[in-house]
Protein backbone atom coordinates (compact mmCIF):
# COMPACT_ATOMS: atom_id res chain seq x y z
CA UNK A 1 0.00 0.00 0.00
CA UNK A 2 2.64 2.53 0.40
CA UNK A 3 4.51 1.34 -2.35
CA UNK A 4 0.96 2.45 -4.26
CA UNK A 5 0.36 5.93 -2.53
CA UNK A 6 4.28 6.30 -3.24
CA UNK A 7 3.53 6.01 -6.97
CA UNK A 8 0.80 8.20 -6.57
CA UNK A 9 2.24 11.41 -4.79
CA UNK A 10 5.19 10.87 -7.70
CA UNK A 11 2.85 10.94 -10.71
CA UNK A 12 0.91 13.77 -9.69
CA UNK A 13 4.37 15.80 -8.73
CA UNK A 14 5.62 14.84 -12.68
CA UNK A 15 2.11 15.82 -13.76
CA UNK A 16 2.18 19.17 -12.24
CA UNK A 17 5.71 19.71 -13.78
CA UNK A 18 3.95 19.51 -17.14
CA UNK A 19 2.51 22.65 -18.93
CA UNK A 20 -1.46 22.70 -19.50
CA UNK A 21 -2.74 25.40 -21.95
CA UNK A 22 -6.45 25.79 -21.45
CA UNK A 23 -6.92 24.38 -25.00
CA UNK A 24 -6.29 20.92 -25.81
CA UNK A 25 -3.21 21.72 -28.05
CA UNK A 26 -0.25 21.24 -25.83
CA UNK A 27 0.83 17.60 -26.76
CA UNK A 28 0.72 18.38 -30.58
CA UNK A 29 2.33 21.61 -30.62
CA UNK A 30 5.44 19.62 -28.68
CA UNK A 31 5.59 17.80 -31.47
CA UNK A 32 5.98 20.22 -33.86
CA UNK A 33 9.33 22.25 -31.42
CA UNK A 34 12.47 22.31 -33.41
CA UNK A 35 15.34 20.47 -30.59
CA UNK A 36 17.74 23.14 -29.77
CA UNK A 37 21.12 22.51 -31.58
CA UNK A 38 24.56 22.30 -29.42
CA UNK A 39 25.77 25.58 -28.15
CA UNK A 40 28.88 27.20 -29.87
CA UNK A 41 31.77 27.76 -27.94
CA UNK A 42 30.34 31.84 -27.24
CA UNK A 43 26.43 31.11 -27.28
CA UNK A 44 24.83 32.50 -24.88
CA UNK A 45 24.30 28.58 -23.22
CA UNK A 46 27.85 28.40 -23.33
CA UNK A 47 28.76 30.95 -21.59
CA UNK A 48 25.89 30.99 -18.89
CA UNK A 49 24.94 27.92 -17.06
CA UNK A 50 20.88 28.41 -16.16
CA UNK A 51 18.30 26.07 -14.64
CA UNK A 52 15.50 25.08 -16.87
CA UNK A 53 12.34 27.34 -15.90
CA UNK A 54 9.85 24.51 -15.16
CA UNK A 55 6.35 25.24 -15.52
CA UNK A 56 5.96 24.96 -10.97
CA UNK A 57 8.53 27.69 -11.48
CA UNK A 58 6.85 29.94 -13.62
CA UNK A 59 3.84 29.65 -11.61
CA UNK A 60 5.88 30.80 -8.70
CA UNK A 61 7.06 33.86 -9.75
CA UNK A 62 4.45 36.74 -9.43
CA UNK A 63 2.42 36.19 -12.78
CA UNK A 64 1.92 39.40 -14.40
CA UNK A 65 -1.90 38.75 -15.90
CA UNK A 66 -4.55 40.56 -18.84
CA UNK A 67 -7.53 41.61 -17.14
CA UNK A 68 -10.26 44.13 -16.54
CA UNK A 69 -7.63 46.67 -15.00
CA UNK A 70 -4.37 46.08 -17.16
CA UNK A 71 -4.29 45.37 -21.05
CA UNK A 72 -2.09 47.91 -22.52
CA UNK A 73 1.26 47.05 -23.71
CA UNK A 74 3.23 50.50 -24.02
CA UNK A 75 6.10 51.41 -26.79
CA UNK A 76 7.83 54.04 -25.31
CA UNK A 77 10.39 55.62 -28.01
CA UNK A 78 12.88 57.55 -26.03
CA UNK A 79 15.65 60.16 -28.20
CA UNK A 80 15.61 61.27 -32.09
CA UNK A 81 14.29 59.33 -34.74
CA UNK A 82 14.54 59.05 -38.28
CA UNK A 83 11.55 58.36 -40.86
CA UNK A 84 13.27 55.05 -41.16
CA UNK A 85 13.20 54.63 -37.40
CA UNK A 86 9.82 55.50 -36.97
CA UNK A 87 8.71 52.92 -39.71
CA UNK A 88 10.66 50.20 -37.49
CA UNK A 89 8.34 51.40 -34.19
CA UNK A 90 5.02 51.05 -35.98
CA UNK A 91 5.60 47.82 -37.54
CA UNK A 92 7.16 46.21 -34.25
CA UNK A 93 3.83 47.61 -33.04
CA UNK A 94 1.83 45.79 -35.48
CA UNK A 95 3.59 42.51 -34.73
CA UNK A 96 3.66 42.88 -31.31
CA UNK A 97 0.01 43.02 -31.17
CA UNK A 98 -0.39 39.60 -32.82
CA UNK A 99 2.40 38.11 -31.16
CA UNK A 100 0.43 38.85 -27.22
CA UNK A 101 -3.00 39.39 -28.45
CA UNK A 102 -3.30 42.75 -26.83
CA UNK A 103 -3.75 46.28 -27.84
CA UNK A 104 -0.15 47.90 -28.09
CA UNK A 105 -0.27 51.55 -27.57
CA UNK A 106 2.83 53.47 -29.06
CA UNK A 107 3.06 56.65 -26.34
CA UNK A 108 4.69 59.95 -27.44
CA UNK A 109 8.37 60.03 -27.58
CA UNK A 110 10.45 61.59 -24.80
CA UNK A 111 13.61 63.87 -24.91
CA UNK A 112 16.67 62.11 -24.32
CA UNK A 113 16.62 64.74 -21.84
CA UNK A 114 15.01 62.19 -19.45
CA UNK A 115 17.64 60.11 -18.84
CA UNK A 116 19.78 61.13 -15.85
CA UNK A 117 23.57 62.21 -16.16
CA UNK A 118 24.69 59.25 -13.84
CA UNK A 119 22.66 56.59 -16.49
CA UNK A 120 25.18 57.79 -19.20
CA UNK A 121 28.81 57.51 -20.17
CA UNK A 122 31.04 57.50 -23.28
CA UNK A 123 32.93 54.82 -24.93
CA UNK A 124 34.94 56.06 -28.02
CA UNK A 125 33.57 59.66 -28.35
CA UNK A 126 29.66 57.88 -28.15
CA UNK A 127 27.02 57.81 -25.84
CA UNK A 128 25.68 54.64 -23.78
CA UNK A 129 22.97 54.69 -21.49
CA UNK A 130 22.62 52.31 -18.55
CA UNK A 131 19.58 50.05 -18.47
CA UNK A 132 18.67 50.68 -15.02
CA UNK A 133 18.08 54.31 -14.64
CA UNK A 134 15.97 54.03 -17.56
CA UNK A 135 13.50 50.99 -15.94
CA UNK A 136 13.44 52.03 -12.72
CA UNK A 137 13.31 56.17 -12.93
CA UNK A 138 12.47 56.99 -16.41
CA UNK A 139 9.30 54.00 -17.06
CA UNK A 140 7.13 53.85 -14.34
CA UNK A 141 3.76 51.92 -15.02
CA UNK A 142 1.50 54.06 -12.94
CA UNK A 143 2.17 57.16 -15.73
CA UNK A 144 0.55 54.77 -18.54
CA UNK A 145 -2.79 53.65 -18.57
CA UNK A 146 -4.49 50.41 -18.46
CA UNK A 147 -0.53 49.23 -18.76
CA UNK A 148 0.53 45.85 -17.84
CA UNK A 149 3.53 46.13 -19.10
CA UNK A 150 6.02 49.23 -20.39
CA UNK A 151 8.59 48.87 -23.02
CA UNK A 152 10.90 52.25 -23.75
CA UNK A 153 12.84 51.75 -27.39
CA UNK A 154 15.56 54.12 -28.27
CA UNK A 155 18.14 54.54 -31.00
CA UNK A 156 20.75 55.04 -28.44
CA UNK A 157 23.35 52.51 -27.57
CA UNK A 158 22.53 50.50 -23.97
CA UNK A 159 24.77 48.87 -20.82
CA UNK A 160 23.89 46.99 -18.29
CA UNK A 161 26.59 47.70 -15.78
CA UNK A 162 30.02 48.90 -15.92
CA UNK A 163 32.00 45.98 -16.51
CA UNK A 164 29.72 45.24 -19.66
CA UNK A 165 29.92 46.65 -23.20
CA UNK A 166 26.35 46.84 -24.31
CA UNK A 167 22.83 44.93 -24.59
CA UNK A 168 20.64 44.80 -27.30
CA UNK A 169 17.71 45.00 -24.33
CA UNK A 170 16.71 44.55 -20.89
CA UNK A 171 13.67 43.96 -19.06
CA UNK A 172 12.72 43.61 -15.51
CA UNK A 173 10.41 40.57 -14.13
CA UNK A 174 8.93 42.90 -10.91
CA UNK A 175 8.65 46.06 -12.37
CA UNK A 176 7.22 45.02 -16.03
CA UNK A 177 9.21 47.50 -17.87
CA UNK A 178 11.90 47.15 -20.39
CA UNK A 179 14.28 48.72 -23.09
CA UNK A 180 14.95 47.83 -26.71
CA UNK A 181 17.72 49.50 -28.59
CA UNK A 182 18.79 49.24 -32.16
CA UNK A 183 21.77 50.85 -32.27
CA UNK A 184 23.59 47.54 -33.45
CA UNK A 185 20.92 45.76 -34.82
CA UNK A 186 20.61 48.12 -38.19
CA UNK A 187 21.56 47.49 -41.52
CA UNK A 188 22.36 49.27 -44.45
CA UNK A 189 19.63 48.74 -47.59
CA UNK A 190 17.70 45.55 -45.23
CA UNK A 191 14.90 47.01 -43.78
CA UNK A 192 13.91 43.17 -42.87
CA UNK A 193 17.05 41.64 -41.51
CA UNK A 194 16.55 45.08 -38.77
CA UNK A 195 12.98 44.66 -38.25
CA UNK A 196 13.73 40.54 -37.57
CA UNK A 197 16.33 41.75 -35.17
CA UNK A 198 14.32 44.53 -33.15
CA UNK A 199 11.19 42.47 -33.11
CA UNK A 200 12.96 39.86 -31.47
CA UNK A 201 14.64 41.86 -29.28
CA UNK A 202 10.90 43.32 -28.68
CA UNK A 203 9.18 40.12 -27.74
CA UNK A 204 11.85 38.87 -25.98
CA UNK A 205 12.18 41.22 -23.38
CA UNK A 206 8.47 41.55 -23.38
CA UNK A 207 8.52 37.82 -22.41
CA UNK A 208 10.55 38.78 -19.09
CA UNK A 209 8.15 40.99 -18.21
CA UNK A 210 5.20 38.37 -18.55
CA UNK A 211 7.78 36.00 -16.24
CA UNK A 212 9.46 34.05 -18.52
CA UNK A 213 13.11 33.11 -18.16
CA UNK A 214 14.86 31.75 -20.96
CA UNK A 215 13.75 29.33 -22.77
CA UNK A 216 15.64 25.80 -22.58
CA UNK A 217 13.12 23.18 -24.40
CA UNK A 218 13.45 24.22 -28.25
CA UNK A 219 14.35 26.63 -30.64
CA UNK A 220 12.52 29.89 -29.51
CA UNK A 221 12.37 33.41 -29.22
CA UNK A 222 13.49 33.58 -25.95
CA UNK A 223 15.77 31.59 -26.21
CA UNK A 224 19.05 33.65 -24.36
CA UNK A 225 21.72 35.46 -27.25
CA UNK A 226 25.10 36.49 -26.69
CA UNK A 227 25.75 38.43 -30.05
CA UNK A 228 23.94 39.57 -33.35
CA UNK A 229 25.16 36.10 -35.16
CA UNK A 230 23.39 34.04 -32.16
CA UNK A 231 20.23 36.22 -32.52
CA UNK A 232 20.34 35.87 -36.09
CA UNK A 233 20.02 32.25 -35.69
CA UNK A 234 16.97 32.50 -33.44
CA UNK A 235 13.65 32.36 -34.61
CA UNK A 236 11.06 34.81 -33.91
CA UNK A 237 7.74 32.39 -32.85
CA UNK A 238 7.95 30.43 -29.22
CA UNK A 239 8.10 26.79 -28.45
CA UNK A 240 5.11 25.14 -27.28
CA UNK A 241 6.55 25.21 -23.40
CA UNK A 242 6.75 29.25 -23.56
CA UNK A 243 3.11 29.32 -25.26
CA UNK A 244 1.96 27.14 -22.28
CA UNK A 245 3.24 29.71 -19.84
CA UNK A 246 1.52 32.71 -22.05
CA UNK A 247 -1.21 30.66 -21.99
CA UNK A 248 -2.08 31.66 -18.12
CA UNK A 249 -1.54 35.13 -18.67
CA UNK A 250 -4.95 35.77 -20.34
CA UNK A 251 -8.08 34.03 -21.66
CA UNK A 252 -6.87 33.91 -26.01
CA UNK A 253 -8.01 32.13 -29.30
CA UNK A 254 -4.33 30.82 -29.91
CA UNK A 255 -5.54 29.79 -33.43
CA UNK A 256 -6.63 33.19 -34.20
CA UNK A 257 -3.14 34.24 -32.89
CA UNK A 258 -1.42 32.00 -35.26
CA UNK A 259 -3.52 33.27 -38.28
CA UNK A 260 -2.81 36.68 -37.39
CA UNK A 261 0.79 36.14 -37.00
CA UNK A 262 1.10 34.20 -40.42
CA UNK A 263 -0.52 36.83 -42.32
CA UNK A 264 2.43 39.52 -40.72
CA UNK A 265 4.97 36.97 -41.25
CA UNK A 266 4.19 36.82 -44.97
CA UNK A 267 3.69 40.59 -45.67
CA UNK A 268 7.03 41.00 -43.35
CA UNK A 269 8.80 38.30 -45.55
CA UNK A 270 9.54 36.14 -42.61
CA UNK A 271 9.76 33.38 -44.43
CA UNK A 272 11.26 30.61 -41.97
CA UNK A 273 9.51 32.11 -39.00
CA UNK A 274 6.30 31.44 -41.52
CA UNK A 275 6.95 27.97 -41.91
CA UNK A 276 6.91 26.98 -38.29
CA UNK A 277 4.02 29.02 -37.47
CA UNK A 278 1.81 27.23 -40.35
CA UNK A 279 3.15 23.90 -38.79
CA UNK A 280 2.40 25.30 -35.54
CA UNK A 281 -1.58 25.85 -36.61
CA UNK A 282 -1.67 22.52 -38.70
CA UNK A 283 -0.98 20.77 -35.35
CA UNK A 284 -3.84 22.56 -33.42
CA UNK A 285 -6.33 21.53 -36.24
CA UNK A 286 -5.59 17.60 -35.61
Amino acid sequence: MRTIYVFIVLLCWSCSQQPQLKVPHFKALQEVDEPLPPPEWMDWRSQHKEKKQTFVDFLKRKVVKIDADHFNIYLQPIGVFSKKENRLIRDVQKYLTAFYQTQVILAQPMDSTVIPEKGKRFVAGKVQWKTGPILHQVLQPTQYPNAVVVMAITPTDLYPQDRWNFVFGQASYTERVGVSSFHRLAVANNYTLTFQRLLKTSVHEIGHMFSLAHCLHAKCVMNGTNSLEESDRQPMYACSECLAKLDVHRSWDLKKRMEDLIALSESFHLESDCVHLKKQKKAMEL
